[in-house]
């Protein structure tokens, strides 16, 4: 039912034909076998029919009785999730991790019943009430039955949670219970409210709120680390090279106090990196917005660590004190620390992107499962209760 829903929203919009919309809605109802949902579509392409030959609603019930007829317990499951599930398989199988693939494969489907929706309601409320005002209560009811089991089971499905939250407010809108309609309401408000609560991602390629903000703000201190390690272990290394002349020809140059400084100037990198992340968070988020498309939109934090690892070498170069037999240079003194603190960063910098790694697959594991039930795994508890009452209810 998916390529209905395009069809459908596709002659809405005006990016397909009017008169395309019935064979393709035809198509997609065949190739579906005997999804009752497809009725309903071909119910909403008869509508739309009606309404552009002018045909007045007092004679829409019989060409549209065909179609409507029986489905007052049918089931209008659209299948959204299974088809997500095999778009999230197909990204997986090209080594996109499960989490990331299941946001691309909500993107990928998107959202085609939502037209639809918009669409067939109100003119299936024009039919209730001229079937009402017509004498015809037999008629009016089975669009009631089947307008609150249709809105009643895309609500309950678990799938594209924005079809879920339009349905709970279309529900709302037309169930005589005011206790179900103030749950509904209440359901769909503690969801956005939660929404707004947390941060957007910026590790994923969609700016969308983080579904995990927790495994998200911990995977991004851990990529915020291990770049500040990777960029501070780059300089020492480049300074180390342009040096290696001066501290390989004075062998003196390197001692047990070259060794204690390099550490200690590993170790200030280190705390530098970890301060930066500690007490400015929004300062490192900001930053992996940045990009390379200019010098001056570099992400900061590989300056910042350059620029703290010079100085920790060269002042740590400074304070060396060679052996008294022989004076070294502090260009040898430096490209001696500068080679230990290289080897420090550089062995910080795997055992930081194996801590990443698994910062990474637990946040995968985790988004995954949210973004399959989002609003049950957002709002905890309270939404499962919030539903209790329309579950009872049985249309």
């Amino acid at each position: 039912m998916h390529y209905a829903g395009d069809a459908f929203r596709d002659t809405l919009t005006g990016a397909a034909p009017p008169e395309q919309l019935t064979p393709n809605l035809t198509t997609a109802v065949n190739a579906a076998g005997r999804m009752q949902l497809g009725r309903l579509y071909l119910a909403a392409a008869r509508m739309r029919q009606l309404e552009q030959a002018g045909t007045p609603t007092e004679q829409w019930w019989a060409a549209l009785r065909f179609y409507l007829e029986g489905l007052e317990r049918g089931d209008f499951d659209h299948k959204q999730r299974f088809l997500v599930e095999r778009w999230a398989s197909a990204y997986q199988g090209v080594g996109v991790d499960a989490g990331t693939a299941y946001g691309l494969a909500i993107d990928a489907v998107g959202h085609p019943h939502g037209p639809f929706l918009e669409y067939f309601l109100p003119r299936l409320a024009q039919l209730i009430d001229e079937r009402d005002a017509a004498g015809d209560s037999a008629a009016a009811d089975l669009c009631r039955r089947l307008r609150l089991r249709l809105l009643r089971q895309w609500v309950l499905t678990p799938g594209a949670v924005g079809l879920r939250l339009q349905a709970a407010e279309r529900l709302a809108e037309v169930v005589e219970q005011e206790a179900v309609a103030r749950d509904l309401r209440a359901w769909r408000a503690n969801y956005l409210g939660e929404l707004k609560k947390r941060p957007v991602t910026v590790l994923e390629p969609h700016n969308k709120p983080a579904p995990a903000p927790s495994a998200h703000a911990h995977l991004l201190q851990r990529a915020a680390l291990i770049s500040w390690l990777a960029a501070a272990g780059a300089a020492a290394a480049v300074v180390s090279l342009l040096l290696f002349w001066a501290w390989r020809a004075q062998a003196d140059a390197a001692s047990r106090s070259t060794v204690f400084l390099a550490g200690a100037a590993a170790a200030v990198i280190i705390c530098g990196g970890m301060l930066w992340l500690h007490f400015f968070p929004e300062a490192v988020r900001e930053d992996f917005r940045r990009d390379f498309s200019s010098l001056i939109n570099w992400p900061r934090r590989l300056f910042l660590a350059s620029g703290i690892t010079l100085l920790a070498v060269v002042a740590a170069g400074l304070l060396h004190r060679s052996e008294r037999s022989v004076k070294s240079s502090l260009a040898a003194r430096t490209g001696a620390i500068a080679t230990g603190a290289w080897c420090v960063l550089a062995l910080a910098t795997l055992a930081g992107a194996w801590t990443g790694r698994n910062a990474q697959m637990k946040y995968q594991v985790i988004t995954r499962a949210v973004l399959e039930n989002p609003v049950e795994l957002m709002c905890g508890a309270e939404s499962e209760r919030l539903l209790e009452s329309l579950r009872r209810q049985q249309p």
